[in-house]
């Protein structure tokens, strides 16, 4: 989170919009960014706390949303605008953090020496594109994240500051006065721990409906399925997309169909009806419109930031 987010990602946006003349974008580039982040207000899938907000706010942007933009908004706002050289010095960054916060071990671990080469690229890059004052302890922390996930074993999700973080906001609702706060939350955390409380209830591990922005899912053949109609007995109907049916929303520094991120126009898509349990939806997917048409499908490779 420290690193990375509010680190890395935090400081090349504010290079891009009022750093060095080597990369600061024009108005007119900062302009278009805005206007397209602001377009995604309302297209997040519920899991996001926050929805996009324009450049101009930077300054107040959390920490979960760098990471959104990281992850999910950036590489789609970005392209067309950032010139290709930083286009994709953004994206090495992206695929090597996503490769990292994947959950799969198997496919983490196929991809970790990849990640870790994306890695040394973006950090020995920086200077070049951003100006030598850009390369700081944070930028050069990135070379060690790969060592964290490779020493644990596990998902940086799984060693990351965000579950803490998120949790800030649940003590804070245990304290009701100024007074012995300490002894408030104490008293709270102990009384709920003692509480039978149906935990499959509070935190549903899927979020399912048929508005847009909660409608998409990764099946584990890599398949996108589309809800249409969420049954009484728990049963989703479901379009089926094939992914061959789809077109690559980047080809640098990898094909963007690595991390199953693909496009999908607005004209006739080829699908197949299915009806699918909880179990079949294997990862939540952002549907996120283009401006040019059509939807960028990009999972989820977060926790929930809050409960629904």
């Amino acid at each position: 989170m420290d690193i990375v987010c509010l680190g890395v990602v935090r400081r090349l946006l504010i290079y891009l919009t009022r750093g060095p003349k080597v990369c600061r974008l024009s108005v007119r580039q900062k302009d278009d960014i805005s206007q397209k982040l602001i377009a995604l207000r309302g297209k997040m899938p519920s899991e996001f706390a926050r929805q996009p907000r324009g450049l101009r706010e930077i300054d107040r942007w959390k920490a979960t949303e760098l990471r959104q933009f990281l992850l999910y908004t950036g590489p789609v706002v970005l392209k067309n605008v950032l010139s290709p050289e930083k286009y994709k010095h953004f994206l090495s960054l992206t695929v090597s953090m996503s490769i990292m916060l994947e959950s799969d071990e198997r496919i983490r671990n196929a991809y970790l020496q990849y990640a870790q080469e994306l890695i040394k690229h973006f950090v020995m890059c920086c200077a070049d594109l951003f100006g030598k004052t850009f390369p700081v302890y944070n930028v050069h922390g990135l070379i060690h994240l790969q060592e964290d996930a490779s020493h644990f074993n596990c998902s940086l999700n799984d060693i990351s500051c965000f579950p803490f973080e998120n949790y800030l906001q649940q003590v804070k609702k245990h304290v009701r006065s100024g007074r012995s706060p300490l002894e408030q939350v104490t008293r709270r955390l102990a009384e709920i721990e003692h509480l039978e409380v149906d935990n499959s209830q509070r935190h549903p591990k899927v979020f399912a409906s048929v508005k847009n922005k909660d409608i998409c899912f990764l099946l584990r053949d890599n398949s996108f399925a589309f809800v249409r109609q969420k049954n009484a007995d728990g049963t989703f109907a479901c379009e089926i997309l094939r992914q061959h049916h789809t077109s690559l929303l980047f080809h640098q520094p990898c094909s963007s169909g690595l991390l199953n991120i693909v496009c999908i126009g607005n004209g006739h898509v080829r699908m197949k009806n299915a009806l699918l349990q909880e179990r079949d939806l294997f990862r939540k997917v952002a549907c996120l419109p283009q401006e040019a048409g059509g939807f960028v499908l990009i999972p989820l490779r977060h926790g929930q930031e809050h409960t629904y």
